[in-house]
């Protein structure tokens, strides 16, 4: 990717949405890898030195730098992203507003530090907030409202225990 230029790697992500501007991310994180050694050279840093690094890079963000250490580094962080906070939110975990890191703290305390934990996990919630959990929350599932105006979120609510 670094001897391709912006154009081409951009029409090549195309299907990706916001390409070029993806194209020029994806560039500034090559040059970072190249410029750090590698993965090779950069797996022996810490995850938090890794972490501190990737968000100086233009165009990465906590969600993206947290992606990074879990898929391509094996790194025991839980990735917060819109999919994990719907989720969260419907079932009254949290109450929206909650920081990126606040979130991230939650589910690691929460599970066992262990990197293909957090991926199956991960993606487990992923796919149920496709599937199942609709964006809208005056929407009910397949984007048909329901007759009280809520979400229908029947399929994935839990009952609070009797005291």
């Amino acid at each position: 990717m670094l001897k391709m230029t912006e154009k081409k790697l951009a029409q090549l992500i195309r299907p990706a949405g916001y390409f070029n501007v993806k194209a020029r991310r994806l560039k500034n994180l090559c040059h970072w890898l190249n410029k750090n050694g590698g993965i090779e050279e950069l797996s022996s840093w810490t995850s938090e030195e890794l972490r501190s690094a990737l968000l100086e890079v233009n165009g990465i963000g906590p969600e993206t730098a947290d992606d990074i250490l879990l898929y391509a580094f094996e790194r025991p962080v839980f990735v917060i992203d819109t999919y994990t906070r719907r989720l969260v939110k419907r079932l009254s975990l949290i109450s929206g507003g909650e920081d990126h890191e606040v979130l991230r703290t939650f589910f690691e305390s929460a599970l066992d530090l262990k990197p293909a934990i957090y991926n199956e996990y991960h993606a487990l919630i992923v796919r149920h907030a496709k599937e199942k959990c609709c964006k809208d929350s005056n929407k009910g599932r397949y984007g048909k409202r329901s007759s009280d105006n809520v979400a229908d979120c029947r399929h994935c609510q839990v009952e609070l225990p009797i005291e």
